[in-house]
């Protein structure tokens, strides 16, 4: 008979077997620099290759050469439409604020203009009202009061 350790250890062995990791097994270092993963479908080995900066760089420079202005001719034409109606919406949008900000200076100074007449028209009256004071009365016997009948 078996012990139950023993048994339970089989079972864990067969589940774990039964259940493929969902990607293969995990890679292995091995000792070349060469990575090695078995997947249940086919084996696959991999060579990892130094990487040529040099090379890289050169060739990632020439296609820039013809890239960048192909790419810059394409975003003018893709960009020109929309970047003519947002400066007509900022145009429109920056007279409609001028329009504001002069029909509140325009009410500002109506404001002060009738405050002007009405001091202009205080003025008028106080400088009747003195003159009329500074001219000379007739005679006393011409003035009638409420006391003049005696």
């Amino acid at each position: 008979m078996i012990g139950v350790a023993q048994r339970l250890e089989r079972e864990h062995a067969l589940r774990a077997r039964a259940r493929p990791h969902p990607f293969g097994t995990r890679p292995r270092e091995v000792p070349d620099g060469v990575l090695e993963c078995h997947s249940p479908r086919s084996p696959v080995v991999q060579a990892i290759l130094p990487i040529d900066v040099t090379a890289l760089l050169s060739v990632f420079m020439g296609i820039s050469i013809v890239l960048i202005p192909v790419l810059g001719i394409t975003a003018r034409f893709a960009l020109k439409p929309t970047v003519e109606a947002l400066s007509r919406f900022f145009d429109k949008k920056g007279s409609n604020e001028a329009v504001s900000i002069l029909e509140r200076r325009m009410a500002f100074m109506e404001q002060q203009l009738e405050s002007i007449k009405r001091n202009v028209q205080r003025l008028m009256e106080t400088a009747d009202f003195d003159r009329k004071l500074a001219a000379p009365t007739e005679h006393p016997a011409q003035v009638t009061g409420p006391n003049s009948h005696e």
